[in-house]
């Protein structure tokens, strides 16, 4: 039988279930919502203006659940976000911090642990061990800057992404950075 629990009139972007069988829920200003199925009890978390352990902000896209337990969330608006579901508490990433934009529309994991995000200005791989972004656009090869939250990741790596031009298309370990870059010299 079909059954159901109302949590109100609310848009909402997003699910996912992590490895302890709860139900995390994204909704449009109405931050991130736990849903334990077991004891059907509900916990929302909201942003806190000037408390950077909250939600950066209320409208959450998409979530990605990593083997340490973290959900990482992209929000519309407020970046990149690491929740702790054992203390309740997040650590944010914004533009501030090398995310190219505030909007985060969909998060993958490679094989090396980095986090793949499609944003709105471009797609970028967050280093979770040196918290360090590095961004990729048009000259990069991606197809447009601007992304949906269309995405999906195929069981052999590649991941697949949809924008405003088309879908861009890679598989993170055939992307190498270039180290040799050349001395410019003015000869006229």
């Amino acid at each position: 039988s079909v059954r159901g629990v109302s949590l109100g009139s609310i848009s909402y972007y997003n699910m996912f279930q992590d490895t302890k069988g709860k139900l995390w829920i994204g909704a449009e200003n109405e931050g991130l919502i736990g849903y334990d199925i077991k004891t059907q009890e509900l916990r929302q978390f909201k942003s806190s203006a000037g408390d950077p352990s909250t939600l950066p902000h209320d409208d959450v896209m998409c979530f990605y659940g990593d083997k340490d337990g973290y959900i990482w969330l992209g929000t519309y608006g407020g970046g990149l976000s690491r929740f702790d579901p054992i203390t309740s508490t997040f650590k944010n990433y914004s533009t501030k911090d090398g995310l190219p934009s505030s909007s985060v529309y969909s998060i993958f994991e490679d094989e090396q642990g980095h986090l793949w995000m499609s944003t709105n200005n471009g797609l970028s791989r967050f280093n979770r061990t040196t918290e360090a972004f590095k961004n990729f656009d048009i000259a990069d090869g991606v197809l447009s800057k601007e992304f949906n939250p269309a995405a999906c990741q195929l069981d052999d790596g590649w991941i697949y992404l949809g924008g405003v031009r088309g879908i861009t298309f890679f598989k993170p370990g055939q992307i190498k950075s270039n180290g040799n870059i050349p001395d410019l010299r003015f000869t006229d």
